[in-house]
Order: structure tokens, then C-alpha cells, then sequence
């Protein structure tokens, strides 16, 4: 261990020391002057004559603090030789450490480099460049380990997001693992067309393995899939997306009945019998006051409709609580639900008055679409543990590139940039400060000491 030479030292400085001289041996002291050496001079290398000491180089960094390191000369043959700067150069490599781990931070936080720059005038002065090199020096030696696909059937979620480079649109094609919900592949594209996709998805191999793809509905997929998988993979249409396609069909105000509809649909896959009953029971009386001739309608539906969203929130609240998703409907219960309903619409809707022939219409059409997508939409009933949304993706892309406006601000390099950041972070190796400031400046204020 390196001695330290008595000096005027505030003793939380004497850990500092030993931390940056520690792999040094008991050879060497770090004097009153502040200069590390060794004790003995070494001999010359030129002509084995012993060495003397000869004063000292000093380095130092801006706003940080220096270092004086020792010199040897030969009396013999002159020779000139300075100490070792391994402990300098492994100093400033946490200084760089330090910055690194907080730039990829601030990064990750949608941070621009311009803020980033600002916010180091606070702690130490440096400016915008300093940052950017440091990101993509740091980006560019972080390689993310590998994802193992150990199980028979492999779960992978793909989907697209179009974020725009100042006015240039581009296209971001992502395949999230099902497992790890870490992202397999990504790439910044200039068109989603069904070539693009294609080579896309084909730069990956699979090991030969099932593939169970989980999308949203775009028409195009399932060609795609055939061309590429052919038979060796299940293809999920999520259902998140087919639930928002039959609210998009209702009107934004409802009536009791239109809502009632609504939920028939909703509870093709979904287990929506207890809202179902609760709207019949609403609509019973609402019959029974316009029997009577009872005013006062509308402020009437105005209080249902309250009590009826007041029951879906404390039923979320409740699931919540129990750490409970939205229960699922068997596929045998699926299938008899669709074909509830459809008896429903071919039966009672023409004849019903509180229906319109337009709304009819598109009830009709987007049942169509069910029936016609039921096998893609109930796919993941055949796979234990398979999703049946692609919300994994989703959620991913939402913690990523999150905000419209940020999207459109960044140059091609900044969006690929974010999507590695975001993978980091995924794979949990987005890394604190090694060190905190405070230590770091012990470390050059000890050192620096005169």
C-alpha cells in the first residue's frame, strides 16, 4: 500500500488517497508536495546505474484538480524518466465514467443534449458536444447480451411506430420477445411496405422454430407471415386493438340501449355479464318510467350513466387492488357469445326502432369482421401463457420515444440512439454514476492538496 507522507490533511481525505493510489505498492509515497514516487528511484533501464529523484511533471483538468507525478534522472547517462500516470489516467476514466452513466440517464429521460450541457454548468462546465461524443462513445462499447430461445413455441410481439424526423417520416419496426419483453430487433426504416417487412422479419432466425406472432389488425400480416413462417407459426390479432375498432362504431353519447349493444360485443372475449346485467336492469327501468310518463328523462339517463361509470371504476379499482386483470372467457364461451350475438343482430336489431339503419349497418359490418378474424383472435387459447394483446409492445414503445414532439425533433441518429437507450434499459443495464460527484471531487481535492 502506497504511504502517505504527514501532512496537513483533512482526515475524510486519507480514504480518497488510498482508493486512487491502492494498486500501487508500499514502494511508493505520495509526499508533502503532493507528488506520487517511489520511495527508492528505480535503476536506469539504459545502463543499470541508480536513478534520483528529479522533480515532477504536473497534470491537471480544468475545474477538477492535477496530479504531480515524479521524475527520475540518471547521473550516470542522463537519462530522463517519469513515473507512471496509470493512476491519472484511471482517475480521469471515472470522471468519464461518471458522465457517461449520468448522459445516458438524462437521455433516457428526453433530456436533449443542450439541457444536459446546461445542467452540468451547475456541477462542472461542459459543453454540448462533450456530451454527444460521450453518448455515442459509450453506446457504441455496450453490446446487449443475447436472448436464449429455450422453449418450443416462441412468443414474439411486432409491431410499428412512425415517429418523423423534423417533417420526414419514418417508420420504427420493432420484434419484442414475449418472454423477457426485451426488444429482439429493431431498425429505422424509410417505408413499411410488405418488402421492407420482409426482409425485417427474415433477418432473424428463429431455430427453426414455431412462432407465435402477436400483431394488431393490419390486413397485410397475414400473407406475410405465410411467406415468411409458411406453416411453422400462430398468428394472434390483439385484442385490445379489435375492442377499440367496435367503440369506435357507438356514438360518444350513447343511449342506455346503444350501450347495452356495446356490451355484447365487449364481452365476446371478455367476461362483461355482470355490466350486461347492470345495463338490463337500467333499461327495464327506463321502459317502466316512460309506461308511466314520468319526466324528467334526460336528467335521469344523466344520473344512470353515473352510477353505471361509477360501477365500472370500483370494479377496476377492485381488480387493482387483487393485482386482477379483466377476466377472459374460455374459447368454447367465446364462440358461444358470438354466436349469441349474432342471433341477437340478426333478430333484433332491424325491428328495433332505438337502432339506426346506419349504426345497424356498421354493427353488422364489424360483427363480420369478428367472425371472419375469430380463429387469429382466439389463437392464444391454444398456446399456454401466449397474449392475447399486444400491449407488451405497446407499452414499450410508450416509455421509449413517448411524446409527439419529441418524435418529430429528432435527426435519424437521435431516434436510433433512444431505441438502444430504451433497449438498455429493458435488459437492466441502463447503469447508475459508479461513483457519486461528492466522492469523485474528494478524490481530485485530496490529491490536489497543497
Amino acid at each position: 500500500m502506497v504511504q502517505i507522507q504527514d501532512k496537513l490533511y483533512d482526515g475524510n481525505y486519507v480514504g480518497s488517497i488510498f482508493k486512487i493510489f491502492g494498486d500501487l505498492s508500499n514502494d511508493y509515497v505520495f509526499d508533502h508536495n503532493s507528488v506520487i514516487r517511489r520511495i527508492n528511484p528505480p535503476k536506469c533501464e539504459k545502463c543499470g546505474h541508480q536513478m534520483v529523484h528529479n522533480g515532477h511533471n504536473s497534470y491537471s483538468r480544468k475545474n477538477l484538480g492535477s496530479l504531480r507525478i515524479g521524475k527520475y534522472k540518471c547521473p550516470n547517462c542522463n537519462l530522463n524518466v517519469e513515473e507512471s500516470k496509470s493512476s491519472w489516467i484511471n482517475l480521469l476514466s471515472e470522471v468519464k465514467d461518471f458522465y457517461g452513466s449520468f448522459t445516458l440517464q438524462c437521455l433516457d429521460q428526453n433530456v436533449s443534449y443542450e439541457g444536459i450541457a446546461k445542467i452540468s454548468e451547475f456541477i462542472i462546465p461542459r459543453g454540448k458536444d462533450f456530451f454527444e461524443n460521450l453518448a455515442k462513445e459509450k453506446l457504441s462499447k455496450i453490446e446487449l447480451p443475447p436472448i436464449n430461445f429455450e422453449d418450443d413455441i416462441l412468443i414474439i410481439h411486432y409491431d410499428e411506430q412512425h415517429p418523423k424526423r423534423e417533417r420526414t417520416q419514418k417508420y420504427r419496426l420493432t420484434i419484442l420477445d414475449g418472454k423477457s419483453k426485451r426488444p429482439i430487433l429493431e431498425e429505422l426504416v424509410d417505408s413499411k411496405d410488405n418488402e421492407t417487412i420482409i426482409a425485417f422479419l427474415s433477418s432473424i432466425s428463429f431455430e427453426n422454430k414455431c412462432v407465435f406472432i402477436v400483431t394488431d389488425l393490419d390486413r397485410r400480416y397475414p400473407a406475410i407471415f405465410d411467406e415468411i413462417f409458411g406453416d411453422d407459426h400462430i398468428h394472434q390479432k390483439c385484442l385490445f386493438h379489435q375492442n377499440k375498432l367496435v367503440l369506435s362504431v357507438f356514438p360518444k353519447n350513447c343511449t342506455l340501449y346503444q350501450e347495452y349493444i356495446k356490451y355484447k360485443f365487449l364481452n365476446i372475449f371478455y367476461d362483461r355479464n355482470e355490466e350486461l346485467l347492470f345495463l338490463e336492469n337500467l333499461i327495464k327501468e327506463q321502459e317502466s318510467r316512460e309506461e308511466l310518463g314520468l319526466p324528467g328523462h334526460r336528467e335521469w339517463k344523466k344520473e344512470k350513466f353515473q352510477e353505471f361509470r361509477e360501477f365500472l371504476h370500483n370494479k377496476e379499482k377492485s381488480r387493482r387492488r387483487q393485482k386482477e386483470t379483466l377476466p377472459m372467457n374460455s374459447y368454447d364461451q367465446t364462440l358461444d357469445n358470438l354466436e349469441e350475438l349474432t342471433k341477437f343482430i340478426d333478430n333484433d336489431i332491424d325491428n328495433d326502432e332505438r337502432v339506426s339503419d346506419k349504426l345497424a349497418n356498421k354493427l353488422r359490418k364489424r360483427l363480420g369482421q369478428i367472425t371472419k378474424d375469430i380463429k387469429p383472435l382466439t389463437a392464444f387459447h391454444s398456446v399456454p401463457g401466449a397474449p392475447a394483446t399486444n400491449n407488451a409492445v405497446e407499452n414499450y414503445y410508450s416509455t421509449s420515444l413517448k411524446t409527439n414532439h419529441k418524435k418529430k425533433q429528432r435527426t435519424d441518429e437521435g431516434i436510433v440512439q433512444q431505441l438502444k437507450i430504451s433497449a438498455l434499459k429493458r435488459a437492466n443495464m441502463l447503469e447508475k454514476p459508479p461513483i457519486t460527484f461528492i466522492e469523485l471531487i474528494n478524490k481530485f481535492r485530496a490529491i490536489s492538496f497543497k
